[in-house]
């Protein structure tokens, strides 16, 4: 176990004082003069083992033979923030600073420094000793001539009483601090709930002020179909243009309020999937990307589901990782199984920040338009699910559609 180590000043204007000190201190003794003080002091024998010697602290002794002298090295440690534990001084002095004066200018400078005034009181009773330096727990008054035991006595409980003092103090900074740390993490989670509930109120007006824009762009919309269809001549409406007028009125029924019914009919998966690879691959060829299909045999069985609902969504989202993707390819992976259909667009490279993925479902939050929005509310009219992310690895979109097989929902 470490041995603690205390720093000591010695004051004292006779020399040999402090080649007594040293040795009684600092164990500059040899063995047979600490056994014979122990021997003395304890009754032991002598020649027994100084166990004290071994296992209590270990002092480092700095001497001052003036009281100014003194004072300057107790500035000193302070500076260099190795202050003394214990000061041993004397009384008398002279030419300068008298013990008594040396430690009230001390105790003035250092609110924390032990101190042991040697003293034979030809100079000062101990009354007018005390009326200068205040009776504390701090100052202790050794009598001259004194023993050597008892002054290793007194620098040991002297030095620990700092040491414990100090460490008391610390753990009263510890739980001011802690105490100031619990009052600012209160007062930043009030202002994180009031910052919450003003968001909340914000994001509640918002989210209104874009039901009641997006409910005029449905109406304007439907009347803009409604037109087209009347206007155009028979001639004109090729398969192309019916398509898209088709996929308008899904997205016009998507938007509303109150949506159309399911319109409920057995369909293949892999058609409705492998109709959407070609109608958009021209799409990609004019970006550089290369879309792929995959799909396992189970997508072959009929299934009983909104099939246009199913295809406007895989188309809009493809289209949408298409027009994310950099050069490279885009992957359409489908699936079945007893849990239903389930489908993954995956872009290895796009130019789409993460943080951006969550704002393009949003109605107009994107330069993306409607069409992510609205793929999401056709996943959820279906009943399914549909999780978006965008990592290093790239932009990975899955759809999950709970539907049952056709000829299970007709025997039942």
């Amino acid at each position: 176990m470490d041995r603690p180590q205390y720093r000591i000043l010695l004051i004292d204007d006779n020399a040999a004082i402090h080649a007594d000190f040293a040795k009684i201190l600092c164990g500059s003794r040899s063995a047979s003069e600490i056994d014979a003080t122990a021997a003395e002091f304890f009754g032991a024998p002598a020649g027994a083992p100084a166990a004290a010697a071994e296992t209590g602290p270990v002092f480092e002794l700095d001497s001052a033979l003036q009281g100014a002298e003194g004072f300057a090295k107790v500035e000193q440690a302070l500076q260099e923030k190795r202050p003394y534990a214990l000061i041993f001084c004397d009384v008398r002095m002279p030419p300068g600073w008298d013990g008594v004066e040396t430690l009230e200018r001390i105790f003035a400078r250092d609110a924390d420094v032990q101190a042991v005034l040697c003293t034979a009181f030809s100079d000062y009773t101990y009354d007018q000793t005390i009326a200068r330096l205040g009776r504390s727990s701090r100052l202790l008054i050794l009598k001259k001539p004194f023993d050597p035991v008892e002054v290793q006595q007194l620098a040991a409980a002297q030095t620990e009483k700092w040491a414990a003092a100090r460490r008391v103090e610390a753990l009263l900074r510890d739980l001011r601090a802690a105490e100031h740390e619990a009052r600012a993490l209160a007062s930043s989670l009030e202002m994180t709930n009031l910052a919450l509930l003003t968001d909340k109120a914000t994001a509640e007006a918002h989210a209104d002020a874009q039901n009641e824009l997006l409910g005029r762009f449905i109406d304007k919309l439907s009347g803009e179909l409604t037109s087209l269809d009347a206007g155009l001549a028979p001639g004109w409406n090729g398969a192309r243009l019916s398509k898209g007028l088709e996929d308008a009125r899904v997205y016009v029924h998507l938007a509303k309020r109150d949506p159309a019914p399911l319109a409920l009919a057995p369909f293949v998966p892999i058609e409705v999937c492998g109709a959407v690879l070609e109608r958009l691959r021209e799409t990609a060829r004019q970006r550089n990307v290369e879309l792929l299909g995959q799909q396992d045999e189970q997508g072959r069985a009929s299934l009983l589901g909104d099939a246009r609902l199913v295809e406007v969504s895989v188309a809009t989202l493809l289209e949408f990782a298409i027009g994310c993707s950099t050069p490279g390819g885009v992957q359409l992976r489908m699936r079945t199984d007893p849990a239903g259909l389930k489908i993954e667009i995956n872009a290895p490279t796009v130019k789409l920040a993460p943080d951006e993925l969550s704002l393009a479902f949003e109605p107009f939050g994107t330069a993306h338009g409607l069409g992510p929005a609205l793929a999401r509310r056709a996943v959820q009219r279906l009943g399914g699910e549909l999780d978006a992310r965008c990592n290093a690895a790239g932009l990975a979109l899955t759809l999950r559609l709970p539907m049952m097989a056709a000829e299970r929902r007709l025997a039942a």
